[in-house]
């Protein structure tokens, strides 16, 4: 779903010039695992927990400023940022992974409060309604 239903996209689009090309690089790579028990494994088959090293030689341009993958191992959910250390200090990154892990706490809590199921507009994708517009339709 696009955001603002592509506003900022459509501002970018009318404001170029002719022939003008204005590419947006995505800035953040967020890759989801999914999730694994060591119980669930196949035989033979199970999660290295040794560290993989590189996954891109360090004399390439990043794709990405920002990679982060997500696991859940075992019921405990695991991430990793790769970053390029020319760019970002250890203390930014410590920064910017200390406010993930507690808006991700703060939404595990929100959630779990709650007494009942409330819809999000990601259920109802196909119809695409905003927030607004389904509160509305819940509320009568």
């Amino acid at each position: 779903k696009i955001p603002a239903k592509g506003m900022g996209y459509g501002l970018l689009r009318y404001l170029c010039q002719d022939g003008d090309q204005y590419h947006i690089v995505p800035q953040l790579l967020f890759n989801y695992l999914g999730e694994f028990k060591s119980s669930n494994h196949q035989e033979g088959v199970s999660i290295a927990t040794e560290a993989i090293g590189p996954v891109q030689d360090e004399r390439e341009a990043r794709w990405f400023e920002l990679e982060m993958t997500g696991i859940i191992r075992d019921d405990g959910l695991e991430m990793e940022l790769i970053y390029d250390p020319v760019k970002y200090s250890p203390k930014e990154v410590t920064g910017l992974m200390d406010d993930y892990r507690t808006a991700l706490i703060e939404t595990i809590t929100h959630c779990t409060q709650q007494h009942q199921t409330r819809p999000t507009p990601s259920d109802f994708s196909y119809a695409e309604l905003t927030s607004e517009e389904l509160e509305q339709i819940f509320k009568s």
